[in-house]
């Protein structure tokens, strides 16, 4: 995506930075220098600065390369954090402060989330784990809007609030039926939602610490990798990227007044020429906004743009018939209008 003549680019392996055109055009800007693979890449558009964590377990800076900017060359790793996380151990995830890039937050197979400033390589200025932590791998990790919390989810099926001033843990959200996998916070600091490896959506009061509605059966097949939330009109707008290759789109309060816990029935879907090449069903259920439907590839992440486009992205599967395995490895991107 252009932005202010800055290409967002996501990192790869191997060694140095490039640049590739299309019959004189820019088709994107390579990363690389990483370890092995990279699981998470986020982008601060007030310095036009990547960031990105994986299997080598360290987070690393980017500067993807400004238009005429000689400082900062294509492809430059500014800065790389390995002294947080336990050596060896993968890094899950990583999002920068919500309000700046002076800060952001990992989280890692090594059972913890740690807070780091961007202008300190040398080590995190918070762990977040120890006693009242998690037990087991911690998969993701949410800003607070206001940027004094963040959420971790974590495959011991819980969620966790930690005060980043004190690192303290400030609350622990428990009912997931299985690994929570995905964490989001909805835009008014209000409510955690969270996705789990049974395919389930949970979603929590951040007030008073409990579990408000419990969707099952979100994904038909496999975990919901991704969730992401938006400000509708009439309240937040929470968002599901899954493994049965759905996005599927649900009206928060609508969805918490519902009662009790809820088990989603989507009918089957239907084609439409608005949208060629997927298929969308809207269930007649007043909370759900939308179900759309990929040809074939499982949904790994979704999120909103500032103008208030759904993406998600995903790596396409073709079916074995159709095509050699060596075309499952393109990225598959929809955009839709919610």
């Amino acid at each position: 995506e252009w932005k202010d003549g800055v290409r967002d680019a996501a990192a790869a392996n191997g060694g140095g930075g490039s640049s590739s055109t299309v019959g004189g055009a820019p088709r994107g800007v390579v990363l690389a220098g990483a370890n092995g693979a990279s699981y998470s890449v986020d982008w601060c558009s007030e310095h036009g600065l990547l960031l990105s964590a994986g299997r080598d377990g360290c987070a690393r800076v980017w500067a993807p390369g400004v238009v005429g900017d000689d400082e900062h060359p294509v492809g430059a790793c500014l800065h790389v954090y390995s002294w947080g996380h336990r050596q060896g151990q993968p890094i899950w995830d990583a999002r920068w402060h919500p309000s700046s890039c002076s800060s952001f937050c990992t989280a890692g197979a090594d059972r913890i989330a740690a807070l780091w400033s961007a202008e300190r390589a040398s080590g995190p200025v918070r762990i977040f784990g120890g006693r009242v932590g998690h037990v087991s791998d911690v998969n993701a990790v949410a800003w607070h809007p206001n940027g004094s919390y963040v959420a971790t989810a974590s495959d011991d099926r819980c969620v966790k609030l930690w005060d980043i001033r004190s690192g303290g843990c400030v609350r622990t959200l428990g009912g997931a039926a299985d690994a929570v996998t995905c964490v989001a916070v909805t835009p008014g600091g209000g409510w955690i939602v969270a996705g789990d490896a049974a395919g389930d959506l949970a979603v929590f009061d951040l007030a008073a610490g409990k579990l408000l509605k419990r969707v099952t059966g979100v994904s038909r097949s496999g975990p919901i990798w991704s969730v992401c939330t938006s400000a509708g009109e009439h309240g937040p707008l929470l968002t599901t990227g899954s493994a049965d290759g759905h996005v599927r789109t649900f009206h928060g309060p609508r969805l918490v007044s519902e009662g009790s816990n809820v088990r989603l029935h989507a009918p089957a879907p239907i084609s439409t020429p608005a949208f060629p090449g997927s298929q969308i069903a809207f269930p007649a259920s007043g909370w759900v906004v939308g179900d759309y439907l990929t040809k074939c590839t499982p949904v790994h992440h979704v999120s909103y743009t500032w103008s208030n486009l759904l993406v998600g992205a995903g790596p396409l599967s073709l079916p074995t018939t159709a095509a050699p395995a060596s075309t499952a490895t393109p990225m598959v991107l929809t955009t839709t209008t919610i």
